[in-house]
This record gives C-alpha cells, sequence and structure tokens, in this order.
C-alpha cells in the first residue's frame, strides 16, 4: 500500500466510524497521553498493572487537549502506521483485549517525547531512602535489579522509587530521578524468596507476577537526587567489583540513557514499526551533560551473588561519596593454594570501589584466578619455594626442588621491568607473602604494607615444636622477604600473645559471601564439607579418605568433597559428592555444611569458626597448620589427627553439637567479629 492511499483510508475510516475508546493518561514528566480506538477496549484492572509496570509514572488522568502524546487506533486486517510529532495513527487488528505490541507502541511513542525534553528514560531501578540517599541499579532485563532492590528494602531498610525504568533529568551536576515504574514484577520460581513483602494488586503475567508494594516500602518525595550508580549482575561465577572512571562510565551507560534497546518498536507480524530514531542534537546534549554529571557521581560496576553484590553497595552508600585522588596500588598475592587470594579479594575490591588502580603481581593459583578480572593488570612472578626443617630453612633441599626448576630469575626481572613501565611509581606496596612486590617497594622506597598470616610469627608467643615442626623456618621467609616494611599486619583467626608492637595482629578477613551467610539455618540433611589440599596430597590419599567416608558416614549424612584439579573426579552416589577446588558451590557447601573435615589452612579454618562450624583438623606436617589445628582441638572447637579414621570421624560427628556449642561460647581463642572494616580502614591510612 502506497504512502497516499494510507492517508486517504486514515481519513476515511477516522470520519466513517465513530470513537469506542477514548482513555486518557498521564506519564511520568508530566506527559499527557489520550488513546482513541473505533474498537471498544476493555481496559481492566489487570491490564492498569502491566502499564503501570512498563510505564514510569503511569495513572489514569483525564485532562483537556492538547495532548503531548495521542496515539489513535482504527481497526483493520493490515498493520500499517502513520507516526507523526505527536500523533501517530495505527491500522491494525487490535480488538477489545490489550495485546502486547500495545505498551511497547506506548512506550516508543513516549520515549520520543521524553527524549525530545531531555528526560532519559533508563532502564534502572531507583533505591535508597532519606538517610542514605537514593542510587540507581542499572542493567538489561535479567540483570537482577528487581532481586537486589526487594533484599535491600527487605533487609537494609530502603525504598523504591522506581523498579525497572526510572525517568532521568540532568540539571548541572545534579541528576535527579522524576518519576519511575512502582508496579514490580517477578518470575514466578522467585515469587517465594520474597513472601515476606506483602503484595497489593498482584497478578500474573505469563512465568511473572507482577505487583505494588504498600505505602511503607515506597519513597514518597515526587523526585530524589542520584547518590550513586551501579551497573549490576547477579551471577555465581564471574566476580567484578570495581569504580568506573568517568569516561568509562560515560561510554557504558550512554546507551542505557537513550534506552537504545527500545529504539524501534516492532508491530505485529507485519513490517510496521514505530521508528525510534532520535535528534543528532538531543544525542550531542546528552552526551555532553551526561559527561559532566559523571564528574561528580561515582559509577560501579557490581557483578557477584545477590549478598556480595548487596554487601558492595552498602558499603559504598554508607560513606559519603566524594570526588577521590587515585592511586597507585601494587599488590603482590601468594599464588600457593586459595587462601591468600581469598583473603585479599575484599580488600582489593574495596580499593578497586574507591576509584584505585590495582596492579597484581601473583604466581601459580593466582594467576588463573585473576582471568575473571580484565580490569586488574596482573604480572607473573615466580617466587622460589624455600624448604623448612625444624632447624630453619633448608637451603639444599630447596636448590633441588622441582618448582625451582626453570630460570626464576629472567621471569621476576621481566616483571619488575613491566612494573616500572606500566605503573612507574606506586603510591603503596601490599604484599601476602609474595616477595618480588617487596623487592620493588625497597628499590622505589615506596611504603610496604605486608598483610600476611606468617607475621605472627615475628612477635608470637608459641610451642618452638610442635609435632616435630617449629616456626624457626617461617621467621626466616619473613626476614628474607620482608627484612622491613612501614607496617606489618598478621591476619588470625585466633588470639595471639604478642611480645612486641611490630606487627599488629588483626581479625580474620572474610568474604562476603560467608559474611552474609552468618546465621542462616543449615540445610535440613546433614552433611559435611570435605576439603582436599593440594600440597603434599597424593591420590592414595585421597581414595582412603573416601573409602573411610563411604564406609563410616552414617546414612543420613552427605559429604561434598572436595579434591584438587590435577585429579579426575571419582564418580558420586547418593550421598557423596565430589567436585574439583575452584568449583562456584563450595560456598554453599561450605554455608549448609554441619561440620568441616579438612586440612589445616588458615583460611578455611577462619570462615569455619566464623561460620560456627566444627572442624576436623588433618594439619600437614607444616608449623602453621599444626598450630592452627591445635587451636581447633584445644579450644574444643573440633579434633586435630594426623589423618582421617574410622574412629576419628564417629567421635567428631558424634560431637558436633558440643564443638558447636564450644565456638558459640568462647571467649578464650577466638576473634568472634571479622577484620574486614578494621583492615581497611588501616590500609586507607596510607593512602591520605
Amino acid at each position: 500500500m502506497n504512502y497516499l492511499y494510507f492517508i486517504l483510508l486514515c481519513l476515511h475510516v477516522s470520519t466513517c466510524l465513530a470513537v469506542e475508546t477514548k482513555k486518557e493518561w498521564s506519564l511520568g514528566g508530566d506527559l499527557s497521553v489520550c488513546f482513541t480506538s473505533d474498537v471498544k477496549f476493555e481496559f481492566s484492572e489487570k491490564d492498569k498493572i502491566s502499564l503501570s509496570a512498563h510505564l514510569p509514572g503511569f495513572q489514569e488522568k483525564p485532562g483537556p487537549p492538547p495532548y503531548d502524546l495521542v496515539l489513535n487506533h482504527r481497526y483493520h486486517n493490515e498493520t500499517y502506521v502513520d507516526q507523526g510529532i505527536k500523533t501517530t495513527t495505527i491500522l491494525s487488528s487490535w480488538n477489545r483485549t490489550l495485546p502486547p505490541d500495545f505498551i511497547h507502541v506506548l512506550y516508543g511513542l513516549a520515549r520520543q517525547q521524553w527524549l525530545n525534553h531531555e528526560i532519559y528514560p533508563v532502564h534502572a531501578a531507583c533505591i535508597g531512602n532519606q538517610e542514605k540517599g537514593y542510587i540507581l541499579l542499572v542493567g538489561s532485563p535479567g540483570s537482577g535489579k528487581t532481586s537486589l532492590s526487594l533484599s535491600a528494602i527487605l533487609d537494609h531498610d530502603y525504598q523504591l522509587f522506581s523498579g525497572d525504568k526510572t525517568l532521568l533529568k540532568i540539571t548541572g551536576e545534579r541528576l535527579e530521578a522524576v518519576s519511575g515504574t512502582r508496579t514490580v514484577t517477578v518470575r514466578l520460581e522467585d515469587v517465594k524468596r520474597w513472601s515476606k513483602i506483602p503484595k497489593i494488586h498482584e497478578y500474573r503475567f505469563g512465568d511473572r507476577i507482577a505487583f505494588q508494594l504498600p505505602k511503607k516500602y515506597q519513597a514518597q518525595e515526587a523526585s530524589v537526587s542520584i547518590k550513586a550508580i551501579f551497573l549490576v549482575g547477579l551471577n555465581d561465577g564471574a566476580h567484578v567489583f570495581t569504580a568506573l572512571s568517568p569516561l568509562s562510565a560515560l561510554h557504558t551507560l550512554y546507551p542505557f540513557f537513550l534506552d537504545k534497546q527500545r529504539e524501534d518498536v516492532l508491530i505485529g507480524e507485519n513490517v510496521a514499526f514505530i521508528d525510534g530514531e532520535i535528534n543528532p542534537l538531543v544525542r550531542q546534549k546528552l552526551a555532553q551533560d551526561l559527561s559532566k554529571v559523571l564528574q561528580k557521581i561515582p559509577v560501579f560496576k557490581a557483578n557477584g551473588s545477590l549478598e556480595e553484590v548487596i554487601s558492595f553497595v552498602e558499603t559504598q552508600i554508607g560513606f559519603d561519596i566524594k570526588e577521590k585522588q587515585t592511586k597507585k596500588i601494587l599488590y603482590g598475592i601468594c599464588g600457593i593454594g586459595n587462601g591468600h587470594i581469598n583473603r585479599q579479594m575484599p580488600i582489593i575490591r574495596h580499593l578497586l570501589s574507591e576509584g584505585h588502580q590495582i596492579m597484581v603481581l601473583t604466581y601459580g593459583n593466582g594467576l588463573t584466578y585473576f582471568q575473571n578480572f580484565p580490569e586488574i593488570t596482573v604480572i607473573p612472578v615466580k617466587n622460589p619455594y624455600y624448604v623448612g626443617s625444624p632447624t630453619g630453612l633448608d637451603f639444599k633441599t630447596t636448590a633441588s626442588h622441582p618448582n625451582n626448576e626453570g630460570n626464576i630469575t629472567r621471569v621476576n626481572l621481566e616483571a619488575l621491568s613491566q612494573i616500572e613501565t606500566l605503573f612507574n611509581i606506586p603510591d603503596l606496596v601490599i604484599s601476602d607473602y609474595e616477595m618480588i612486590s617487596a623487592q620493588y617497594a625497597y628499590a622505589k622506597q615506596v611504603p610496604l604494607v605486608t598483610l600476611d598470616q606468617q607475621s605472627k610469627y615475628l612477635v608470637g608467643k608459641f610451642d618452638k615444636n610442635l609435632q616435630g615442626t617449629s616456626y624457626v623456618d617461617e621467621v626466616e621467609r619473613l626476614n628474607m622477604f620482608f627484612p622491613k616494611a612501614a607496617k606489618r599486619f598478621a591476619i588470625s583467626f585466633f588470639r595471639v600473645n604478642a611480645q612486641s608492637s611490630e606487627v599488629e595482629i588483626l581479625p580474620p578477613i572474610i568474604r562476603p559471601k560467608i559474611l552474609a551467610a552468618k546465621g542462616k539455618p543449615l540445610h535440613p540433611t546433614p552433611s559435611i564439607l570435605v576439603y582436599i589440599t593440594s600440597q603434599l596430597i597424593e591420590i592414595e590419599i585421597i581414595d582412603e579418605w573416601v573409602e573411610i567416608l563411604k564406609t563410616s558416614l552414617p546414612d543420613t549424612y552427605e559429604a561434598n568433597i572436595f579434591i584438587p584439579r590435577k585429579f579426575n573426579l571419582p564418580k558420586d552416589n547418593e550421598r557423596i559428592h565430589f567436585f574439583h577446588h575452584g568449583d562456584s558451590r563450595f560456598d554453599q557447601c561450605l554455608i549448609s555444611a554441619h561440620g568441616v573435615i579438612s586440612t589445616a589452612g588458615h583460611t578455611l579454618l577462619s570462615e569455619a569458626m566464623y561460620l560456627e562450624k566444627p572442624v576436623y583438623a588433618i594439619p600437614l606436617p607444616l608449623y602453621e597448620q599444626q598450630l592452627n589445628a591445635h587451636v581447633i582441638a584445644e579450644g574444643g572447637f573440633g579434633i586435630c589427627e594426623k589423618n582421617l579414621t574410622k574412629e576419628g570421624l564417629v567421635q567428631f560427628l558424634d560431637y558436633l553439637p558440643d564443638y558447636k556449642e564450644n565456638i558459640q561460647k568462647d571467649e578464650t581463642f577466638l576473634f568472634k567479629e571479622p577484620g574486614n572494616e578494621i583492615t581497611i580502614q588501616k590500609i586507607m591510612k596510607f593512602l591520605k
């Protein structure tokens, strides 16, 4: 059909057919809308809820013309569109009930009006309160905005300004939310999660439920200033918590402010559509204004679990966010196992959230871990492996140790060269038992802070011999690796009788997901987490442990066993399940476990004690592990044995309630509170 014929047809049907439906509405941004049709439409309460879920500020509000937006519909078997500046006529087979196309058409037309008036429809939730201020949670559909909003409302006293789409205005250096969608939609499978939240006007739409919140959960302000912006994504895999530079934030947010995903709206099965093209002058003005406002409003990227993202948001919104001076921090992390990495990540995430630049030196497991953090520059190093003995370091054995093969010097010199080229002079060097970062600090005369678990041996009063092991070798390593430091911090899950103030003892650093799990109910089916370290463990030992669990674990228990990746996973049975190190299900297995069987690494024992999980400790022949296991046994928080035995397993399971009670009542051995906040505060002092 040609354009002239279409116009004549529109005029014909407009004059020949009576208007059966006329609706007047208002949308956010003071946008008045009139919809007419020659078909009588039934707008039910369910339809109105659907409209309010998709159209910011939707209200039934009769008003006299002229309208900002007019949508005329005329019934026809085929679909055609005549789109004007303010008035659009559609010929289509829409009839009586509201078609899915209708909402998208109305939004597409409103989008153009908003943008032409410098009001920006952003796919974002807006939450907050008068005390903390308001933030935007920006993300595409399915990114987790609704889950984050409801969690913040339920557990952190936030209020909802808008649930899915927010209208924003930029005034100078101020970003203001002027309207939004107040109707919330959640997937059917997630409804039970939010059962504690009262729901008003609840309706089902396909695989989703739409509802409104009671007044006390809604922000009452007509408009709110935005304090910070978070680009969010919920997942159990990649974890990204970082601040974006103003330029990076501009490039990332610009398409969201234009809502490019809704630029054109297709209608029906025919090739008819609402053209969403925006005047280039509007786009240019947005780029200029957004660039200016993002110099003042911080933007963060937050990808992780629900608990981790909420914790990150709380950390940021809890402070007065001001323009910060970026610092360069060189971070050395021991790559043996995952404990050093897990301990440092909450600190690194905080530093990134403050806008600081991080460069990491690591090796081994650290190189694999940081592949998920493209915003962090990682430089491989190779720390020599120094073998210890009860009398100190064994240099002869160290010389022939297989970990020390290859050209260690060349690898480390290349790393030092890269640091100098990319970072030059950092403002601070932090090392968790990684020596090359310390050497660079000494060479460039930069303050060095050591943050590890080993430094306690420099000042603590400990038994000199535990099961044939000594801490003399640990002291000698510290003297070699870090002969001096601006400040030494030692992380410990147990209290240390320090004989000197040279080292400050701090409580353990706990990962956000573990912090959020404190006090959660255990799984009704009793389970044991079994963690087999990659250090000094052979396949025969794994087979031995598995056989004991298969034959001695009560029928009412399950066991989740985590083994090094260098070994193939044995076949699961009904009660025993196998996973590799690094599996994303580890955290949930730990959180739901009734007890832990493991070698005596510091980080896992720290998290177990924080979660009040009794431990069957099987320490390696290293003083650090012997000491950790000794504390577990002496405090009555579990048992300590050289190996897993049938008798030991029976005893451990029989006395689980007693061990748990001992952990809860302890006032002698354990640090009860995590050290995250105090450690961050002490690190930040070096950056002022």
